[in-house]
């Protein structure tokens, strides 16, 4: 009886042991799939010659999460607007020196956000953003990109927010250690306009921006 009582004793911790280490793979399957990890980060050159990509536009189609798209020093005039990715970092040539790479668009907005909640980090640096009489930056649909280390410059728009435009609630992204100046709108915000989205604007630097209305 005794040897039966050990050996179901036994039993009981083994199925106890078991069920733990199934619940906790089932975990991390699930914590996986929600939130997928890169298996490997590239690289993606862009450059106005002799690189594989000559667009921002073609590197970032080409990005995956946890990739960098990096944009040689350079002017890089765009038609359409230039569409961040989640997970993906698009990095002009020196963070440290934006100026030395442009992204100019002569009316729209010359660069929009993912247009989706992020799972994983989308960052914007490094980069002079110029948009003639469009919007520098437009940020929506509960996204929440860092954007640091640019420069938003010599827009004069009637849009809402020369530099950058921020809507809906739940979007909350980091702008951070940019320079806006020179900005002109219209109608309001001239550096940045928001609309029930709650940015975190930290250690920017807003020099001669001006709106017709408020902000």
């Amino acid at each position: 009886m005794r040897d039966d009582m050990v050996r179901n004793h036994s039993v009981f911790h083994v199925i106890k042991w078991s069920i733990r280490c199934l619940a906790t793979i089932l975990a991390f399957a699930t914590l996986l799939a929600l939130h997928p990890q890169p298996a490997w980060a590239d690289t993606l050159e862009v450059c106005r010659t002799g690189c594989l990509y000559v667009t921002i536009a073609s590197a970032l189609a080409d990005a995956e999460p946890g990739d960098i798209v990096w944009v040689r020093a350079g002017e890089y005039r765009v038609g359409e607007p230039v569409r961040l990715r989640p997970g993906v970092t698009l990095r002009g040539e020196d963070p440290q020196h934006p100026e030395r790479t442009i992204i100019r668009v002569d009316a729209g907005n010359a660069v929009i956000g993912t247009g989706r909640l992020l799972t994983t980090t989308c960052v914007l640096e490094g980069f002079t953003i110029i948009a003639g009489t469009g919007r520098g930056l437009y940020i929506q649909d509960r996204a929440a990109e860092i954007i640091r280390n640019n420069v938003f410059s010599g827009t004069v728009t009637s849009f809402k927010g020369a530099g950058i435009r921020i809507d809906d609630e739940g979007t909350a992204p980091t702008i951070a250690d940019n320079v806006f100046i020179n900005n002109n709108s219209s109608q309001e915000g001239g550096a940045i306009y928001v609309h029930d989205a709650s940015p975190i604007i930290i250690d920017n630097q807003f020099v001669n921006n001006h709106s017709d209305r408020d902000g």
